[in-house]
């Protein structure tokens, strides 16, 4: 027993020699380089009154920041909630909008007001896979940043979810993952489970392809839009879905709800718009009028994926978890990885 207690100790401190290498101290160095693009993201109640904490990381010169779903839903499950970010220096951010309700391996994107921040490196090509290291801006010392090398142990859901070597705390989640060319390559995300939350690492793929899609509305449909307080107010359904579109990024969520009433008054009804006009009341905080639309939208198209995909996820915030489950279990019949996406949110 003395040897092998000896061993683990000999072992322990050749991994702890190796770590401090000259290769890993230039790792070290490349990812606490980036730490100013990672920042902090906390919820407040209506009493100024932290309730939720978790990481983000900014992806582009945009302020576009990548974080935990868990975190989004604290925000919007009261009207009066407040999402703030803070930088490593303690700048902070004013968020502008969430650009997206579909929480892929339970990561959202939300946009920021920052004027050219710092962005981490992304390996866009990179594909995480069990067995791989990567490592994590870990907790703060007093006097410098702790960089964490992890393993991606057990498969989840391949090329997706893998269970990490260390579990690392909840205010860590949304941190960004980076390989040993200090490129970020996915992100540590906590996921519930069984009563006991479970540390994850999570492809960055689906959370990219929404970075991508993600424009500026153009001067036509902005000009469209002004025209309703100028000139001209829009005549058409077409140019009152402009409008809320633009609205919707601008996050003026109540003319956005107007803009859509008035486009399916006109006749436009079809699922997608009302799961558009649904997404709106749901970050607006009005859950009931958002599970009333999307059951609108289920009635016009009963196999639309969306649609419970948007049930699912209405119901879980109004604390209906089995009702939620319904839709899961539905959903998969459609589409499996919106499905899978779905449960990581509800359960």
């Amino acid at each position: 027993m003395v040897i092998i207690f000896l061993t683990r100790i000999c072992l322990t401190l050749t991994c702890l020699i190796l770590f401090s290498l000259p290769a890993h101290a230039e790792l070290a160095e490349k990812v606490i380089e980036q730490k100013k693009a990672v920042v902090t993201i906390s919820v407040e109640d209506k009493e100024k009154k932290q309730i939720a904490s978790a990481r983000g990381f900014i992806l582009d010169q945009r302020g576009i920041i990548a974080t935990n779903c868990f975190i989004i839903a604290k925000w919007l499950k009261q009207p009066q909630n407040m999402l703030r970010v803070k930088t490593d220096s303690g700048l902070l951010f004013p968020v502008r909008e969430l650009i997206s309700s579909r929480c892929e391996n339970n990561l959202a994107l939300i946009k920021t007001d920052a004027e050219e921040p710092a962005f981490v490196a992304v390996d866009r090509e990179y594909k995480l896979e069990q067995g791989d290291r990567v490592f994590l801006l870990s907790e703060k010392t007093t006097d410098a940043t702790r960089v964490s090398d992890i393993t991606l142990k057990e498969v989840i859901t391949k090329g997706r979810l893998y269970r990490i070597s260390h579990p690392f705390a909840p205010e860590l989640s949304g941190s960004p993952l980076f390989n040993s060319k200090g490129k970020v390559v996915g992100a540590a995300v906590v996921l519930p489970g069984g009563g006991k939350p479970y540390s994850v690492a999570v492809s960055l793929a689906p959370i990219l392809k929404q970075l991508d899609s993600y424009k500026k509305p153009g001067k036509s449909k902005e000009s469209t839009c002004l025209l309703e307080t100028g000139k001209k107010k829009p005549e058409t359904a077409d140019e009152f879905i402009a409008c809320a579109l633009i609205y919707y990024t601008q996050g003026q969520y109540a003319k956005a709800i107007d803009a859509y009433k008035q486009a399916l008054h006109m006749g436009a009804e079809s699922a997608s718009l009302y799961n558009k006009l649904g997404v709106t009341y749901l970050i607006n905080g009005d859950y009931i009028s958002a599970c009333e639309t999307f059951q609108k939208a289920r009635t016009i198209d009963p196999r639309d994926p969306m649609t419970y995909y948007n049930l699912g996820i209405t119901n879980a915030l109004l604390g209906e978890k089995n009702t939620a489950y319904e839709y899961y279990h539905t959903l998969k019949t459609l589409d499996a990885d919106l499905a899978q996406s779905l449960k990581e949110l509800i359960d």
